[in-house]
């Protein structure tokens, strides 16, 4: 083969092994993802620029406070950003002024946007079947969540919010809180 044609050859391979690498790697570890609404306001605002982790609960299970990133249980072709709040077995309870009570104790959320309306909202409790977790908005007066479609199924978990590349102000590891 001449020498030309070998170089053509090598890099069309290369940009193949790339292209790959990078399908496998988005399909199977990591996936972008933009924040879109305010639902999740103050700890993500919209158009914030995330990298989800889609590797971690092929290995492992959510805990409570992963932020994750899941197909909507309502609207088709559609993502949707929330907290985990409550895990398989567990009675989440929702009191009419939005205090959220996990197997009867008040969960300290320090992440939620607390410029409330004010307005009552009807109390919720549910216990939570295995593969269903409880999902929450930190904006919870500018959130569709549990509250409204009920539990999420675990098979609709796209991955775990991992770090904010944008706005450069916000870079890094996306924190959890402990309860």
């Amino acid at each position: 083969m001449p020498r030309g044609f070998e170089s053509i050859f090598e890099i069309l391979r290369t940009v193949l092994v790339v292209l790959l690498v990078a399908f496998a790697v988005r399909a199977f570890v990591f996936q972008p993802f933009v924040v879109e609404g305010q639902s999740m306001e103050p700890t993500f605002h919209d158009r914030d620029y995330l990298i989800v982790n889609k590797f971690d609960y092929r290995i492992g299970e959510p805990h409570r406070g992963d932020i994750i990133v899941f197909r909507s249980p309502t609207i088709p072709n559609t993502n949707f950003i929330k907290r985990i709040i409550g895990l398989p077995g567990e009675v989440v309870k929702v009191d009419s002024n939005g205090t959220v009570s996990v197997n009867d104790h008040a969960l300290s959320e320090p992440y939620v946007n607390h410029q409330a309306s004010g307005e009552q909202t009807p109390p919720v409790e549910r216990f939570l079947q295995p593969d269903e977790y409880w999902v929450m908005g930190d904006n919870r007066d500018h959130s569709s969540d549990s509250r409204d479609w009920g539990p999420l199924q675990k098979s609709a978990i796209i991955g775990r919010a991992w770090v904010t590349v944008f706005p450069k102000t916000d870079f890094g590891v996306v924190r959890v809180p402990t309860y």
